[in-house]
């Protein structure tokens, strides 16, 4: 837990009878060191100048000025950055990694930060952001396509932009935001399957559902969503002429860009893995060795997740996440007196609650012979189901891919109320505009910047089950 971060060691007179000639460091286990930097007793930092240092090791003290004021999320690593940043960093250096119990992928775009910007806060995370500031233009094409309304695509982009977890996924260097956007490609392109007969549609939707099944098993759960609205698809169309031929081709495709593609992907994805085993894997990629490397890495995962028995304070099951009851805190600095400093995963109430009731919307208009609510409907429950009949340590950050269903469930209501020619701008635009209030509320405890103890405890812990 302390990989990546600023460490004070604190000498103090006491512990020495005479005066400290020279500082030893032995370690007991293999360990990197970036900067060492040492402090007289005032706590500025001592010129590489005035210190006898051995030529092998001068370079930990060349950049003393690189010693931040305070220690924060800002200048070190936090949460589960200690697992994919060091990973990531291990996929560059070509060494076995540390975190395997999920696929590669998403720690393979981490480090094309690092390799970019450096093994530091902003080089690894670099990738997340920028993979959610994606997801924006991409939701709204999404929502132009569901709605082909100017303001509907619009207000729900802002919406999703003000989502607490967006927010804060997408600026942590951990896998999920990778997952959230492959999810959001595929549904996206498989709608335009869905809508407009396209094969290419189809085929881009399923090299994203490759690419995100090599990021996190989660989105397999997407594509088991895909699978069902794709048969519903050919129910709706069984009384069309010509359907044999049509049906042929798309199970073709189906073949060839959901299960070939996709297993390619997944497979070229673990060449990192080949790489630290010592393969040449211009020569070896389809080696037996390799396939070993492969199918062992799954039943590694596999035994991981099925079997992980643990406990933690901010853990939280699947009833909780669709009502926002139980965030889970990242990070937290209380070094300042009356101030406090925290990171909070969890989502807009706005978004979740009235989420929550546009979900049952959907429901019936589902009833009623939706297309669109089927669509947005089956791909919620796709993310969400699965989770009920798992047993093992679960927090609010699963319910990440549940959210692009929510926001459209959502959209999808005021569609319906614009379609019955009701007025449905003025609350849509009050919607957006107080989402976006309470994101600046709350922002806070969603950016790690300091604020009074007494802000969060009065204005912001709306439920004692908030960690905020």
């Amino acid at each position: 837990s302390q990989l990546f971060k600023w460490r004070y060691a604190e000498i103090t007179n006491s512990d020495f009878n005479t005066p400290v000639a020279a500082i030893r460091l032995t370690a007991s286990r293999a360990l990197n060191l970036n900067e060492l930097v040492l402090l007289d007793l005032n706590g500025v930092p001592l010129s590489a100048e005035n210190i006898k240092i051995n030529p092998e090791i001068a370079p930990l003290f060349d950049e003393a000025e690189l010693l931040p004021e305070h220690f924060s999320f800002l200048n070190s690593s936090y949460f589960d950055e200690i697992y994919h940043a060091r990973t990531a960093l291990e996929h560059i250096e070509g060494v076995w990694p540390y975190e395997i119990t999920h696929p590669p992928l998403g720690k393979i775009l981490i480090s094309l930060g690092i390799k970019l910007f450096g093994m530091n806060p902003f080089g690894w995370r670099f990738s997340g952001t920028v993979i959610g500031i994606l997801m924006l233009p991409i939701l709204y094409l999404f929502l132009k396509s569901l709605f082909g309304n100017f303001i509907i695509p619009v207000s729900g982009t802002l919406v999703f932009a003000a989502d607490f977890m967006h927010f804060t996924q997408t600026r942590i260097a951990t896998i999920d935001s990778f997952s959230v956007f492959f999810i959001l490609l595929m549904y996206y392109f498989f709608w335009l399957y869905f809508k407009k007969k396209s094969l290419w549609g189809l085929a881009l939707s399923g090299v994203a559902f490759g690419l995100g099944a090599a990021a996190k098993w989660t989105c397999i759960y997407a594509g088991g969503g895909l699978f069902i609205l794709w048969i519903i698809k050919w129910i709706m169309r069984r009384k069309e002429e010509k359907l044999f031929l049509s049906f042929l081709l798309s199970s073709l495709f189906c073949l060839v860009f959901f299960v070939a593609v996709p297993l390619l992907i997944y497979y070229l994805s673990y060449i990192p893995y080949g790489t630290a085993s010592g393969l040449n894997m211009s020569r070896e990629l389809f080696s037996k060795r390799f396939l070993d490397i492969v199918v062992s890495n799954q039943k590694t995962m596999f035994t991981y997740h099925s079997g992980l028995v643990a406990t933690h304070p901010y853990s939280s099951k699947w009833y909780e996440w669709i009502f926002d009851a139980r965030p889970i805190l990242y990070y937290l600095d209380t070094s300042f007196e009356g101030m406090k400093s925290s990171i909070a995963a969890f989502q807009n109430p706005l978004l979740s609650w009235l989420g929550l009731f546009a979900i049952l919307g959907t429901g019936f208009l589902t009833g009623l012979g939706s297309l669109r609510a089927r669509f947005i409907l089956t791909g919620y429950l796709a993310q969400l189901l699965p989770w009920i009949l798992v047993s093992r340590l679960t927090f609010a950050y699963h319910y990440f891919p549940s959210s692009l269903f929510l926001l459209l469930a959502i959209m999808l209501m005021f569609d319906e109320l614009r379609q019955q020619g009701l007025p449905y701008k003025r609350l849509l635009i009050a919607y957006s505009v107080v989402s976006l209030a309470v994101f600046i509320l709350f922002y806070p405890v969603l950016s790690g910047m300091f604020a009074p103890i007494w802000y969060n405890d009065y204005l912001l812990k709306w439920f004692p089950a908030w960690p905020v």
